[in-house]
């Protein structure tokens, strides 16, 4: 039990609380101090709380900046991976087309042959390069070249149609491709 101490305390309060009596000049001499110091004192906390949040801020901005350079990195490399990808897919897209085409193209070759030994004696003569003639391409096929009939035609009519469904096939295909790769 202290009751001096809480008797005290208003006391004190209100010797502080009066006005200014500017000829005391002790008191007057102790405010001022007292100010001064406070002002230091704040002065001080606010510099330490700037040098404290700059740090902060600034290894959030590092950390900020390196989270957004680790994201770009991430998205060329994803980018990156997505072209090779892409590239690669283009390139096996072309291979099988080729390949197709010169399968059907050495069928259609082994179609218009009549026998393969006259073509193989052919093929062994060396080209002519001064020669200025051409074969005709259509010379070992079966065809009417002057039909007389609609039944002579059948078979022309026949191989348009197929190249026909072959060439919207290759357009669908490719359609597909360029809608894929937008």
């Amino acid at each position: 039990d202290t009751p001096g101490l809480y008797l005290a305390a208003p006391s004190v309060i209100a010797r502080w609380a009066r006005p200014l009596d500017p000829s005391d000049k002790r008191r007057m001499q102790f405010l001022a101090m007292t100010r001064q110091l406070f002002l230091i004192l704040s002065a001080s906390n606010l510099l330490a709380q700037g040098a404290v949040l700059r740090a902060a801020g600034r290894s959030d901005s590092v950390s900020a900046e390196r989270s957004f350079t680790n994201s770009l990195v991430a998205l060329r490399t994803a980018e990156w991976a997505a072209c090779k990808q892409a590239e690669s897919d283009d390139g096996l897209f072309w291979s099988s087309e080729w390949s197709t085409m010169e399968v059907e193209l050495l069928e259609l070759q082994a179609a218009a042959t009549p026998n393969a030994t006259a073509e193989a004696a052919v093929a062994a003569k060396p080209a002519k390069h001064g020669h200025t003639d051409h074969e005709n391409p259509l010379a070992g096929l079966k065809l009417n070249l002057e039909p007389k009939s609609p039944a002579d035609l059948v078979p022309a009519l026949a191989m348009l149609k197929g190249l026909y469904q072959d060439g919207k096939e290759r357009i669908a295909k490719l359609n597909a491709r360029e809608q894929e790769s937008k």
